[in-house]
């Protein structure tokens, strides 16, 4: 039935503990791994075979690493909106 919203107890956890993994850490860990993976590209740091196959390969990784920092911040939005359309149905209680 549309605009109908069914709030149950399993529901309220899912969200709290997915918020809590993206809170805890896991956005700012990507972000981290990126960062680091910048680091290890540059062949100030990093030469030899496997830097080159590093190297060659980082730009792609690098591009799927933002594109989950985004990804997960547009998650976290929706699970606010998620969290509100629970106690809207009374997950409140």
């Amino acid at each position: 039935m549309p605009g109908t919203v069914k709030a149950t107890e399993q529901s309220i956890q899912c969200v709290n503990t997915m918020r809590s993994i993206i809170d805890d850490g896991l956005q700012s860990s990507v972000t981290n791994l990126n960062q680091q993976g910048q680091l290890l590209s540059d062949p100030n740091v990093f030469e030899g075979r496997h830097a080159s196959e590093f190297r060659a390969s980082w730009p792609q990784m690098s591009t799927t690493l933002n594109a989950m920092i985004t990804h997960l911040g547009e998650l976290r939005q929706r699970l606010e909106l998620i969290n509100q359309d629970i106690m809207t149905a009374g997950g409140n209680s």
